[in-house]
């Protein structure tokens, strides 16, 4: 027989919003593992603490800049509307089920007034990170790095040709005082690295320092950048670099940078940053081919860091003619190279850049039998370059042919890049919402905080699960001894927790 229930609607009833909630639902698991306390104190200097009408519950407000990110909604107008009808998250927020959800302007107008120039996103990621330190999922061991590139709000179209002075490198200080010892070893007058002349722009004609380049420049969003990379998509990016720890693929570390900022570049900053934050430094690294620099090289192998670089092929230079610098052997014990015919081309001299220039001794390649093969058509004598860093590069790829760096480098993909992956798949950082650096920073932070603590909740769930099952496991085992005992009128003790 049919039934209908016509009269479905206008039934009243009496239930408890915690009979609602699942009790396995990643909500609860939150309430119980993350402590949320800290945001009082985090924001309690931004608010008057003696003038206006009380405010939201800045807890509950932030905690529902959590649920967005962490269940994937791409906008707080459309997470207001999922608060409205999803129990779970009106009793994550402590709303009652007739209680009215906050507007979704609410967090915007917040961070105008109140966040937009504090540290309160980035305090909040560290904060979560502390956390999970304390329960044991970082060990500060093994570190994993790399960038991926995230589509900023603006169209690739609609740009503006701009004139951007780019200046010539400024090398550190270490590198200028080892070129300068250098020199002086090699009899040569010491360089200057100070260059504090003024470039003027490019309509008045004059020459200065540097280079002038033209780059588009975003009419929508002129912070970020014009990615244009082999194998990468081409229009306006931002850029997340991002750290994770080895252990349990924690995030301890998350910047941000245009588009057109190269992965190098940020890298040794952020390894200082989160020794300043956290106060332990790492003792192992594995990084993507877009890391090799003979500055890192130098970096991590000066500071004890065993680290892996990802293989980067160096093809000859474009019309280049001639051998080659692979075809011709360095000998690190006497800082010299080989050539094919077993002439020696010895160290002569160092450029400001830091790269060091050997040549072989004056007439031995006119006389050699290979010089059409060798040089270029406008080379009378074999020039080769090494950088002085070059060292702890070639130190660097040592470590990648051993069977722990191999292990290392792929380990890579369930790491970091599983980390970006899920960051993409499940938390829309596909995209940034916002314009602008600060935004786009503030989403990558709190979406990276979410992910930390989706990961120590499940895993210390998963953790007293375990100590439940364990705990069910020796009650059993002590009652079929029991019944054992029983038969054999043996006396066995058995300790049950």
């Amino acid at each position: 027989m049919l039934g209908k229930n016509t009269d479905r609607n206008q039934a009243y009833e009496f239930v408890l919003l915690d009979d609602l909630v699942p009790d396995d639902h990643l909500v609860r698991k939150l309430e119980k593992h993350i402590d949320f306390q800290f945001i009082y104190d985090l924001v309690e200097p931004l608010y008057c603490k003696d003038n206006g009408r009380p405010s939201i519950d800045p807890v509950v407000l932030f905690k529902m800049v959590f649920i967005s990110y962490l269940f994937g909604i791409r906008s707080m107008r459309r997470t207001v509307e999922e608060i409205r009808l999803n129990m779970a998250y009106r009793w994550f927020l402590g709303l009652r089920i007739s209680e009215p959800v906050p507007h979704f302007s609410t967090f915007g107008k917040n961070y105008e007034r109140r966040f937009k120039d504090t540290t309160v996103f980035q305090d909040i990621f560290d904060e979560i990170v502390r956390q999970a330190l304390a329960h044991g999922l970082i060990d500060a061991e093994e570190f994993f790095t790399d960038s991926t590139h995230l589509k900023a709000n603006a169209n690739k179209k609609k740009f503006n040709k701009g004139h951007v002075h780019k200046d010539a490198k400024k090398y550190t200080k270490e590198l200028t005082a080892e070129i300068n010892a250098e020199r002086k070893r090699l009899g040569k007058a010491p360089i200057d690295d100070h260059d504090d002349d003024e470039t003027p722009p490019p309509s008045s004609g004059k020459k200065g320092k540097g280079e002038i380049k033209e780059r588009k420049v975003s009419r929508i969003d002129p912070e970020s950048g014009y990615l244009y990379r082999t194998g990468k998509p081409e229009g306006f990016y931002y850029l997340e670099h991002r750290t994770v720890d080895g252990k349990a693929n924690v995030i301890i570390d998350s910047h941000v940078t245009p588009g057109n900022v190269h992965d190098t570049q940020p890298f040794i900053e952020r390894v200082h940053s989160i020794h300043q934050r956290f106060g332990f430094w790492p003792k192992v690294f594995a990084l993507d081919a877009g890391y090799v620099s003979n500055e890192i090289s130098h970096f991590l192998v000066s500071n004890e860091i065993y680290a892996v670089f990802g293989y980067k092929r160096k093809g000859a230079m474009k019309g280049a003619k001639g051998y080659p610098k692979k075809r011709f052997l360095y000998v690190a014990m006497h800082d010299y190279f080989v050539c094919p015919e077993e002439k020696l081309l010895t160290y002569r001299n160092i450029r400001k850049d830091g790269l060091k220039e050997y040549r072989p001794d004056r007439g031995v390649c006119q006389s050699c039998p290979q010089k059409n093969a060798c040089l270029s058509p406008s080379q009378k004598t074999k020039l080769l370059t090494r950088h002085l860093w070059e060292n702890a590069y070639d130190t660097i790829t040592d470590n990648k042919r051993s069977a722990y760096g191999k292990n290392l480098y792929r380990r890579r993909g369930e790491t970091v890049e599983r980390s970006f992956a899920d960051s993409k798949e499940l938390h829309t950082l596909r995209y940034i919402r916002y314009r602008g650096l600060k935004k786009a920073t503030m989403q990558t932070l709190l979406t990276s905080a979410c992910q930390n603590m989706k990961k120590i909740a499940n895993y210390l769930d998963r953790r007293d699960g375990s100590v439940v099952v364990s705990k069910a496991i020796r009650r059993f085992f002590a009652i079929i001894s029991n019944i054992f005992d029983l038969k054999s009128k043996t006396p066995i003790h058995v300790a049950c927790g």
